[in-house]
């Protein structure tokens, strides 16, 4: 029942156009959440407000960010103060919680939203459906929280699922098991970066575990991208031209005295790599594949 209760309607779904082709949607949540979210979930977004085409015309994002009031009142009205013609709805809906979604434009479903988010339209009516997917790690039901070390795997826009798990260790990291976290991450070019860099900025500045970032830019081609890779970003790696080898990756990250868990996104093919690592190590591992 779940896979169909699709529509809730959003009065308030506002789109930012990022490097890459990648669109920063935040949504309000038009339902109660006081079961909390558990780190990895979806939804299944309509961007219609028809509920006929929420039944049939929708697709799964990851849930990256779950954010309260406060938090998106102080960014949007910072952007309305240099926008005067931002919507008065927008302020007047802000007294909720919002989910923030990261989308890339690749199709005829959401190129339209990239091209509404470059004209800075505010307001878009959209159908979302509560949360789905059972992202614990093992049968027993262990979440990531219950594990020392965590390394998150993730291809392209397969970073979005582990945006939520990153969240959930910043908040909670005074209250769990996670003493380390480790995220290796291939992309083709930088500009998917630049549209994550913001998370990745909050991410560091509040997080007082072990945090360790690796970035691959596998598909750098021109000299001259390499002035646009920063260098000041002292926490994170980055590696250009080259994809990772993860058997060697996962030697350096192995903590022995750690209960570890390894969360992937990625082609199967990576998938299928992991899980074999994971299974010489003996670590848990979660692959996302969007499963109901």
């Amino acid at each position: 029942m779940d896979q169909l209760d699709r529509s809730y309607r959003t009065d308030m779904l506002m789109a930012e156009a990022l490097p890459g082709d990648i669109i920063r949607v935040k949504c309000n949540i038009p339902y109660s959440m006081d079961a909390g979210l558990i780190p990895g979930q979806f939804v299944f977004i309509s961007l219609s407000p028809s509920s006929w085409a929420a039944m049939i015309c929708t697709h799964p994002f990851s849930i990256c960010r779950i954010d309260g009031n406060d938090t998106l009142k102080e960014e949007e009205e910072d952007e309305a103060i240099a926008d005067k013609s931002t919507n008065e709805t927008l302020i007047k809906t802000m007294d909720s919680q919002f989910f923030t979604f990261y989308i890339k434009a690749t199709g005829n479903r959401t190129r339209p939203l990239y091209d509404i988010a470059q004209s800075r339209t505010k307001i878009i009516e959209a159908r979302i459906s509560k949360p789905l997917g059972r992202p614990y790690v093992t049968n027993s039901g262990a979440e990531f929280g219950d594990f020392e070390s965590v390394i998150l795997v993730a291809e392209g826009m397969g970073i979005t699922p582990w945006l939520s798990v990153l969240q959930y260790i910043e908040q909670k990291q005074h209250a769990i098991k996670i003493k380390s976290a480790s995220l290796i991450w291939s992309i083709h070019s930088i500009d998917t970066f630049y549209a994550f860099e913001q998370e990745f900025g909050r991410f560091s500045d509040s997080m007082q575990l072990d945090l360790n970032i690796k970035i691959y830019i596998t598909g750098l081609s021109d000299p001259e991208e390499n002035y646009s890779i920063p260098d000041n970003l002292a926490y994170i790696d980055f590696t250009t031209s080259c994809r990772p080898n993860y058997h060697d990756l996962f030697q350096e990250l192995n903590r022995q005295e750690y209960t570890t868990v390894v969360g992937v996104c990625a082609h199967e093919s990576t998938i299928v790599k992991l899980n074999n690592l994971c299974l010489y190590n003996s670590w848990a591992i979660r692959k996302e594949r969007f499963e109901l």
